[in-house]
């Protein structure tokens, strides 16, 4: 009995035909599960790697296991495998001669930390190689290693088929927007799960109960209750686990396939890749690019189709939207797209193909002309709201196609057309505007009743009473503005175009600054049909939404530049001279430099930076506390089963499993060798004589009921728990908090023990 009773102590056991049936069925069951991320990569090679490093790890703990390796060796050499079957199989390009260097570490890290974020970023189908894949490989790695350990360390019937479980949901809202479900992939694992538990089931020896001497009464109440149990764990545990799994995996495939034509993807839940603080503002280089001499080239454009270049006469860069009194800015939010961009619903609009082709003056954005709908490109960053593109960091892009949607109306059109329904930031403006600007705004708008009238009367104001001066200072706050309008009257475009928005928005009217080409004054100088656009085209411009007609462009440069501007006494004028009531204008924003302004802007968010490791730290936090839980609620039912075991046998039995429990939580070290009487020994060494009183007490029972002929009465087995009971009171007793509490969670006494 003694050595029966004390085998179940060790941590492993060599594996039996069964065992190795199981051993099959998880690795097939990882596999299995790691074959989801085939929809994410659309990479067999890809996905076999993944799959390869679940079955490798199970693969390696079954021989740690079998050889009685120490947890504390296993593990660190479980994850040095990790790393190493990491980086010759996803990072190999860091490794020109195979051996790891500073780039293959760098690459393991960056995985880790911002694999899964970095997974969310771009649509499908994913690169084969990179963080993500990465990431996705340490899922699969430990989801393999802890099949191995729950199946060769733990009793419990279910729990080795967690990892895999775990492992098929990543997949799941990785692969959400993918064209296409595997519908036979949970099937699979459902019946790959129903083979692995009635093998499991059926091979579980009693937990609480050991073979007795043969020929005795107990021997064959304990086989009665061992065949019980296994046909009990196996109506509970096999069958509603292998038809919630198929259930859930059958009905997430459906879903995904056809539940949608829009299905949930946790990509929109992350935050935009690029602040807007990231790009360079165009305005404060536009006058240096302006004025460029000789122009240099900008790009050369061609539409395929098209006779002539009439259909668009500007071709946009970016469109800035905020304006603070001091300058304008853009809130454009850039999200990772991939051909297809946008496919908005204008009424009244064309389809118009470009081939741009780019040259010297470069910059981060593609220009396009609005909307762009298509691109031929592998990846853009792509901004929805105003349809800026830019290229992604590190990539140069020489030459793409794409298609715009352009909006087709005509003067008479927008004369009756209502304004577009937009944001309302398109209408703000800082507290600060003078006095002299509103009123100057509001006696022109008051002239029209139509929100295209009265865009055109402040247009024509500019036009006619300012002045071209390429030659002015730049700058576009309050205060320049303001001596721009009422003091110098003579500016840039650059001034113009901030001064129409600004004045626009003084009367309610949705307005944004565009700064791109004008194709106006382009021209075919080498007769290939394309036309040569320079530095000397860049431009700025005012776009309004009209409903119907989206954004269109108004301009208030003049024909030509000035050469003196009229004095305010010049008769005829229709426009009156500023209002000189006594107003106490609040300041005015002063004009920032270029470098001033960077270091003026906000801090750009750190969301998108801490939102990932946050849930993942939150993730492994969660895990943490089940596995707490489990441990406790796990330890609980067991006491009460062996309590609660049918025969007095079983239950003096498992008041000794369970103070050789104890002694397992204080982390003593007890062989299949051992007697009754010489672990008692091990227990007053530990706890002291007082404490193991109750231990020495229980022996007599113990050892009666292993080598007596008779069988214990239920007194026996009562006075055995007693005794028990006892010992577990006294022994804790004597511990310091962190002990109780370390012991407490120790999981050792669920590992196969009796």
């Amino acid at each position: 009995m003694t050595a029966l009773s004390l085998d179940s102590l060790r941590s492993a056991r060599p594996l039996d035909s069964r065992g190795r049936v199981e051993i099959l069925l998880l690795a097939a069951l990882t596999a299995a599960a790691a074959f989801g991320f085939d929809r994410v990569f659309g990479d067999l090679a890809a996905t076999a790697r993944i799959m390869g490093a679940g079955v490798f790890a199970l693969l390696l703990v079954t021989l740690f296991e079998t050889r009685n390796a120490k947890l504390w060796l296993s593990a660190p050499i479980l994850a040095m495998g990790m790393l190493l079957y990491t980086a010759y199989t996803q990072l190999p390009a860091t490794m020109p001669f195979g051996i790891p260097r500073p780039a293959t570490a760098s690459g393991l890290w960056d995985g880790l930390w911002s694999g899964w974020a970095d997974g969310l970023d771009i649509l499908l189908p994913l690169e084969s190689t990179g963080t993500t894949s990465v990431l996705l490989t340490y899922f699969a790695w430990i989801a393999g290693a802890a099949c191995g350990y729950l199946l060769l360390r733990w009793r419990h019937v279910v729990w080795p088929l967690v990892p895999p479980l775990v492992l098929y949901g990543v997949t799941l809202p990785l692969a959400a927007p993918a064209p296409a479900s595997a519908l036979w992939l949970p099937f699979l694992l459902a019946a790959l799960a129903l083979g692995f538990l009635a093998f499991r089931a059926n091979q579980r020896s009693a937990t609480d109960v050991s073979v007795h001497t043969a020929g005795s009464v107990g021997n064959v109440l304990s086989q009665d209750f061992q065949q019980r149990t296994s046909a009990r764990a196996i109506a509970r545990s096999s069958l509603p686990l292998v038809l919630v799994c198929a259930a859930l995996g059958v009905a997430a495939s459906l879903v995904v396939a056809f539940g949608s034509n829009d299905p949930a993807d946790p990509r929109e839940l992350r935050p935009d890749n690029v602040a807007p603080e990231a790009i360079i503002n165009p305005l404060t280089e536009f006058k240096a690019v302006r004025n460029l001499n000789p122009p240099v080239g900008a790009l050369a454009l061609d539409l395929p189709g098209q006779e002539d270049f009439s259909a668009i006469d500007r071709l946009p860069v970016a469109v800035l939207d905020a304006y603070d009194g001091a300058g304008w800015e853009s809130t454009a939010r850039y999200e990772r797209r991939r051909s297809e961009l946008d496919d908005p619903s204008d009424e009244n609009s064309i389809d118009l193909t470009q081939t741009i082709s780019l040259e010297e003056v470069r910059g981060p954005w593609l220009p396009a002309a609005q909307r762009p709908i298509r691109i031929d490109l592998p990846e853009v960053l792509f901004d929805s709201e105003t349809g800026s593109l830019v290229a992604p960091d590190g990539v140069e892009v020489e030459l793409y196609t794409v298609v715009s949607r352009i909006p087709v109306a005509g003067t008479s059109d927008l004369r009756g057309a209502e304004l577009g329904g937009v944001d309302d930031r398109y209408t703000t403006l800082p507290a600060q505007v003078s006095a002299d600007v509103l009123d100057l705004a509001t006696t022109l708008a008051s002239s029209a009743d139509t929100p295209h009238g009265q865009t055109i009367a402040i247009v024509e104001y500019l036009q006619t009473e300012l002045f071209i001066d390429d030659d002015a200072a730049p700058g576009h706050s309050l205060g320049r503005l303001q001596k721009f309008l009422f003091e110098e009257k003579r500016g840039s475009a650059e001034q113009f175009a901030t001064a129409l928005a600004v004045m626009l928005r003084t009367q309610d009217i949705p307005a944004r600054v565009v700064v791109g080409y004008d194709l106006a004054a382009a021209s075919d100088i080498d007769g290939d049909r394309a036309l040569d656009v320079t530095s000397e085209h860049y431009d700025v411009w005012v776009e309004v939404p009209f409903d119907g007609f989206g954004w269109q462009a108004f301009d208030a440069l003049p024909s030509e530049a000035a050469a003196e501007p009229l004095p305010e006494e010049v008769t005829g004028t229709t426009i009156p001279a500023p209002s000189e009531r006594n107003v106490s204008p609040e300041p005015q924003p002063s004009e920032a430099s270029p470098s001033e302004a960077v270091e003026q802007a906000p801090e750009p968010r750190q969301f998108g930076a801490w939102i990932f490791p946050a849930l993942l730290v939150a993730f492994f936090a969660a895990w943490l506390l089940a596995f707490i839980l489990m441990v406790l609620v796990s330890k609980r039912r067991k006491r009460k089963r062996r309590r609660m075991a049918p025969t007095p046998v079983g239950k003096i039995e498992g008041a000794w499993a369970d103070a050789t429990d104890r002694l397992l939580e204080a982390g003593v070290e007890m062989t299949p060798d051992q007697t009754f009487s010489e672990i008692a020994v091990l227990g007053a060494e530990e706890f002291g004589d007082g404490a193991a009183t109750a231990l020495r007490a229980l022996v007599p029972d113990v050892a009666a009921n292993a080598y007596s002929p008779g069988e214990p009465d239920a007194i026996a087995a009562d006075r055995a728990w007693q005794h028990a009971d006892q010992f577990r009171k006294d022994s804790t007793e004597g511990r310091t908090r962190r002990q109780r509490v370390s012991e407490k969670l120790n999981p050792k006494p669920l590992v196969k023990s009796g």
